[in-house]
This record gives C-alpha cells, sequence and structure tokens, in this order.
C-alpha cells in the first residue's frame, strides 16, 4: 500500500482506495497519473528553466547596450565586457533551450 497525492484536493490517500475520502474523486486502477510529487517535481524543473532563460535574455540585452556604449565612447573595458556578455547570453540561452526541448514530455 503506498499513499498517493489526490489531484483534486492535494490530500494523501491510499492507492487502493476507490476515490478519496475528503473530496471523492475516483482513483484510477493505475495511480501513475496521481504520484507522490510528480506535478511539484516537473513545475519546480519549468520554473527553473524559465529563470536561466530570462537570465540569459537580461545577459544579451545587457551585452548588446555594454558594447554599444563602449564603442560610442571608445573604452574597449565596457566593449569587450559588453561582448562577453552578449556571446555568453546567446550561448547560454541556446543551450537552454536544448535542455528544455530534451526534458519536454
Amino acid at each position: 500500500m503506498a499513499l498517493i497525492t489526490c489531484a483534486d484536493c492535494d490530500k494523501r490517500i491510499s492507492d487502493q482506495a476507490a476515490s478519496c475520502p475528503h473530496c471523492g474523486r475516483p482513483v484510477s486502477a493505475s495511480a501513475g497519473s496521481m504520484r507522490v510529487g510528480t506535478e511539484k517535481a516537473i513545475e519546480l524543473t519549468s520554473k527553473r528553466l524559465k529563470l536561466i532563460s530570462l537570465c540569459s535574455l537580461g545577459a544579451i540585452v545587457a551585452g548588446f547596450f555594454l558594447a554599444v556604449m563602449g564603442a560610442n565612447a571608445d573604452d574597449r573595458t565596457i566593449q569587450s565586457w559588453g561582448g562577453f556578455l552578449l556571446v555568453g547570453g546567446v550561448v547560454s540561452y541556446i543551450i537552454n533551450r536544448v535542455r528544455i526541448y530534451w526534458h519536454h514530455k
């Protein structure tokens, strides 16, 4: 006997119960879709990958502006940091998009 989480009320119930004693939702014969933590694990992974994409896009925008400002001011240090951020952001974004595609179910 294992405990699973009800999809409707998020309370723990037996996998052998015919229905949830709290909300009445029927428990299917194969309780694979109601395993403990399955939904939350997918959600956390998705949030993490979205955050990495957002940071990568931020690095691309910041790198572009630093590169343009460095070119206008003839400052090689700012320009090189801008180029580093721009290229690093693009590489990070591409790698992260491949990871999102790879983990997509």
